[in-house]
């Protein structure tokens, strides 16, 4: 398949009729890149003047999916990978079984509760055929929390949360799995074609009833670390960095893919009945030389433009990302426009299940969004959306050290030195923030001319009081940084250091932000609104009472009473010649490892 757009014209033809079949319920195909910034897909990618990026992302298949179907500008997913994922299948928040604070270790023996249902064993029972192709993360301490076991009847991909693309090799263990079994013969395969070629396998009909509708879940591992690709994708992009031509890279395998499992939809006649859901996992990561998560992070690196934050965080940058719906079914009206209300992944259970008229779950907090992307703007149903509830409150840092001497602007240029965007971000906020927010309005007015931005940048920073020595390496509980808790009510959304479940009380700062006139999340309103504040505080703090401690990185877990707090840490089993991770704890559900 190649990189410039195999399904460009493929799909002139998809609008044939239906596929005979006895099902005529809708096939449906779920795409989650992992680690995708919201500004690492051609569709969306900018520069932070608006323009085009330099480092235009090629994803040209992805491209065409999205600006014919319906492209999601409010489209939240959690901050990182497995609450995301917890979310997606129980379609309902993650602090309400404990998956706020931490991300499932290889070794941890914990996963998502076993009486959370996951919503593919709802399609199982509904008659649908499921399938399950690249990265769960979800728990795999015992088999019951597995993927085979959780709602697919056919899987393959690997368990944990990374691993090497090639080798599929974490922490000293082999981790690749098909349908319930190590598959040690696709070693040295690269993870986005496995995927690809199962995907493509599964829909020509292996492994399935061909008169049954099915949900397809691509997970891909494409873009999470390690940074990985053949060179024929990274030398695309010869003036980013070493990370960034990787990932840029990445990103462009993965759109060539998607490109080649859609055509096969198309070629085999099925793409007029199928719904395609297209979205990240969380916001992009730092790469290269940006910064790493802080708390109250003020950055806006490149991945997430135009928004502050990362993965990790609670900020539009950590958990506002790139997605869209294209399918045949979608009325006219509604294709290649922006669709702006508010998305958030729990939302997409409930819509599949009623797509496929499978019985409901219990206690969603999603919505059925089907009518809302079809263009019936009074069916937005959601008004309100929770970004997390961790609750655990940081130990506080420590102060800050005292101003330094100024830092000379030519410390900036060189630290600019193997830039290639050289831009007002660039300039301004390589050095710790040194020119501040205020540079932006300085160099707005040379949005086209890249020396007078940097010229901007230098005169403003020649006008600066001493900057600040940097701070010390932060440490935080969990793998979030503050703000720990937080919630939109329309467009306005409020930010809290953390919500205290022991005093069931917020604690610390408190943000409040417009998004409608502020997406950027660089001003503070919360002093002047100070009902507003007491109204979106209230909110939390009634979800923050039905929120449930977070699972941990080490033992007790989740506390003394959870059923496995004493249950051992797993390790790669031997295997003669290789070593793999598998299911370390055989006993039965609720029971601890011995």
């Amino acid at each position: 398949m190649g990189v410039m757009g195999v399904i460009g014209t493929a799909l002139a033809a998809a609008a044939i009729g239906l596929a005979a079949a006895k099902d005529t319920r809708p096939n449906i195909v779920f795409l989650l890149v992992d680690d995708l910034g919201h500004n690492d897909v051609g569709y969306t990618n900018r520069t932070q003047d608006g323009v085009v990026a330099g480092r235009k992302i090629q994803s040209p298949n992805i491209d065409h999916l999205a600006t014919h179907g319906v492209m999601l500008t409010h489209n939240y997913v959690q901050e990182m990978c497995t609450p995301t994922r917890a979310a997606l299948m129980t379609g309902r928040y993650p602090f309400r079984y404990g998956m706020t604070a931490f991300t499932i270790g290889a070794d941890e023996p914990w996963g998502i509760p076993m009486d959370e249902p996951f919503f593919p064993q709802l399609l199982q029972d509904a008659g649908y055929d499921t399938a399950l192709f690249g990265k769960w993360h979800l728990g795999f301490f015992k088999e019951e929390y597995c993927p085979w076991k959780r709602g697919f009847n056919a899987t393959a991909g690997i368990l944990q949360g990374k691993a090497d693309h090639y080798n599929h090799t974490i922490d000293g263990g082999y981790d690749w799995h098909s349908n319930g079994t190590i598959d040690h013969s696709v070693a040295g395969l690269y993870s986005g074609n496995l995927v690809r070629d199962d995907a493509v396998k599964f829909i020509r009909g292996a492994g399935r009833d061909l008169e049954r509708p099915f949900f397809l879940y691509l997970p891909f591992q494409e873009c999470h670390s390690p940074f990985q690709v053949d060179e024929k994708y990274s030398d695309l992009y010869p003036t980013l960095g070493p990370e960034g031509k990787m990932l840029a890279g990445m990103v462009t395998h993965t759109d060539e893919m998607i490109g080649g499992i859609v055509t096969e939809l198309n070629s085999s006649g099925l793409l007029a009945n199928t719904v395609i859901i297209f979205m990240a996992d969380n916001g992009g990561p730092f790469i290269d030389n940006d910064p790493a998560p802080s708390r109250w992070d003020p950055t806006y690196i490149e991945r997430n433009w135009p928004y502050r934050g990362q993965k990790h965080e609670i900020f539009e940058g950590g958990v506002r990302v790139a997605g869209f719906v294209y399918s045949p079914l979608l009325p006219a009206s509604a294709v290649g426009s922006p669709n702006a209300a508010m998305i958030h992944v729990t939302d997409w259970a409930p819509t599949i299940l009623n797509l496929a008229k499978a019985a409901t779950l219990p206690n969603t907090d999603g919505f059925d969004i089907w009518a809302c992307l079809t263009g019936t703007a009074a069916k937005c149903a959601r008004t309100e959306m929770v970004y997390n509830i961790d609750l655990t409150c940081d130990t506080p840092p420590k102060p800050h050290p005292p101003p330094g001497p100024p830092v000379p602007p030519g410390e900036c240029l060189k630290a600019c030195a193997n830039s290639t965007t050289c831009d007002c971000h660039c300039y301004c906020a390589v050095c710790n923030g040194v020119c501040g927010s205020g540079c932006y309005g300085t160099c707005a007015g040379h949005a086209n001319n890249r020396t007078s931005c940097k010229d901007g940048c230098l005169n403003k920073l020649a006008s600066l009081p001493p900057p600040q020595k940097p701070a010390p390496p932060q440490k935080y509980d969990t793998e979030c940084p503050a703000p720990k808790a937080g919630i939109r009510v329309g467009d306005h959304k409020l930010l809290v250091e953390c919500y205290d479940g022991a005093a069931q009380a917020i604690k610390g700062k408190v943000v409040l932000i417009d998004l409608s006139a502020d997406p950027q999340e660089a001003n503070d309103i919360s002093a002047a609104n100070p009902a507003l504040v007491k109204q979106l505080s209230d909110r939390i703090v009634f979800y923050g009472k039905q929120a449930v401690t977070p699972m941990g990185d080490k033992p007790p877990w989740q506390g003394s009473d959870y059923y496995c707090a004493t249950c051992r840490p797993g390790k790669p089993v031997n295997k003669g010649s290789f070593k793999a991770w598998e299911p370390w704890c055989d006993t039965g559900t609720g029971l601890p490892c011995p």
